[in-house]
């Protein structure tokens, strides 16, 4: 059953914290309170999700408990719960959302969150990651069509520190399966017959980021990732022909920066997807800097990449994946970045070039709430066919493209906040 905004107070109201001793009189329950609780919201996606035409918002969240002074002794702050929260469009006022309805996870709280349409009903569900407290993905099935609402969380063991997620039919048969990147390894849960995601498959190595895609069109899936020792390097694994689902470590592309996180889109406007990869490198004074680079894919040789220079600088505390999307409606891939703030690249008309960034600020939040940015969407979100930008922060935002002025964005406007 949903959880709404009335009984948000109610989730895992009694937590006894754990004694550490001393003080006379023990451990106290600690109940949320608005004064020293918080909710920190964390993957965002966007997607039509009961079938009414309009783009509804989904984001991962948790509700961090505070310590009453009296409970100082038994630990400092609690981790409580993690929800999923579906917020509907209003048909009757587009750009706006309806109430949260949140579903709690089986296990963990929540990070990186994806929707897609799992089992074929066009409803898409819910994948969800647990990363640091459990090394799990969940999937909520939707149910909209039936219930109104999300099932509950079903949860499957997974990498360790699992965090980017990517979709798609891996072994070609015909179902669609997961691809979990964790701190260490890449690996993809292929669905069973069942519906289940409960067997893993172990790719290769990676650190935390991945972007699936049929690189060479040739009909399978190919993953890359990345991986920071013995050097910064974006990893290239490649399936087996005529072998689905057993991979090979194609190319390794050096790159000299610590690649935070990546996505895939065709920079170049040559008809291969390419890589974007976002993360850290030194400067001539060898101070670091954010920075973003494109990481090419040869139309004469596919398969084969190298990185594109100059580097470009990008937003400070890169954290959320970047989005490639045509922003301006040039028929050419934007991309956007998540950070200390929203930052938008758009392409120019000179193929793999872009302009100078474009910078959106986000106001700074209540108690507790401000972070770098952890989820980005873009979608329509009021229903005037242009591409909106969607980002949780430890807030959830919504930022509407401006008509008239192709790929700028009004200010940022509030979505979701703490509610007690």
């Amino acid at each position: 059953m949903a959880i709404h905004r009335s009984a948000i107070a109610l989730l895992g109201a009694a937590i006894v914290a754990g004694c550490s001793g001393g003080g006379g009189g023990g451990c106290v329950i600690v109940n949320p309170t608005p004064d020293l609780d918080f909710m920190i919201f964390k993957g965002i996606d966007a997607a039509d999700m009961d079938g009414d035409g309009l783009t509804d918002l989904v984001y991962s969240s948790r509700l961090v408990y505070g310590t009453d002074p009296a409970a100082k002794e038994c630990g400092g702050i609690v981790p409580a719960d993690g929800s999923v929260t579906v917020r509907l469009q209003d048909m009757s006022n587009p750009g706006t959302f309806l109430e949260p309805m949140r579903f709690p996870v089986a296990t963990g709280l929540p990070n990186a969150l994806e929707l897609a349409d799992l089992n074929g009903d066009a409803f898409p569900d819910v994948i969800v990651t647990n990363r640091f407290e459990s090394d799990r993905l969940q999937v909520f099935g939707n149910a909209w069509q039936t219930t109104g609402e999300l099932g509950s969380a079903v949860a499957y063991p997974t990498v360790f520190e699992p965090h980017r997620i990517g979709v798609g039919d891996v072994n070609l048969d015909g179902r669609i399966d997961l691809v979990i990147a964790g701190s260490e390894n890449v690996v993809w849960h292929p669905r069973q017959p069942t519906g289940g995601y409960d067997q893993r498959n172990t790719i290769g190595d990676a650190f935390s980021t991945l972007a699936l895609a049929d690189f060479d069109a040739d009909g399978v899936l190919e993953v890359a990732t990345s991986v920071s020792d013995p050097k910064d390097s974006v990893l290239i694994y490649d399936q087996e022909p005529g072998n689905p689902g057993v991979f090979n470590l194609l190319q390794t592309v050096l790159t000299n920066s610590t690649s935070w996180t990546m996505n895939a889109g065709d920079l170049n406007e040559d008809g291969w997807p390419d890589i974007v990869a976002a993360g850290i490198e030194a400067d001539n004074q060898f101070d670091l800097e954010d920075v973003w680079y494109r990481v090419l894919q040869s139309s004469q040789a596919p398969l084969a990449f190298a990185v594109r220079l100059p580097r470009l600088k990008a937003s400070n505390n890169l954290t959320a994946a970047p989005i490639v999307a045509d922003l301006n409606g040039d028929q050419r891939e934007d991309v956007v970045f998540g950070g200390g703030e929203i930052t938008v690249f758009l392409q120019t008309a000179t193929p793999g070039e872009f302009g100078q960034p474009t910078v959106y600020r986000l106001p700074p939040g209540q108690l507790f709430t401000k972070r770098g940015i952890d989820g980005l969407a873009v979608a329509d979100l009021n229903g005037d066919v242009l591409p909106d930008i969607a980002t949780s922060n430890g807030e959830v935002f919504a930022l509407f493209q401006n008509p008239g002025s192709p790929g700028t964005f009004g200010d940022p406007v509030l979505v979701s906040t703490f509610e007690p």
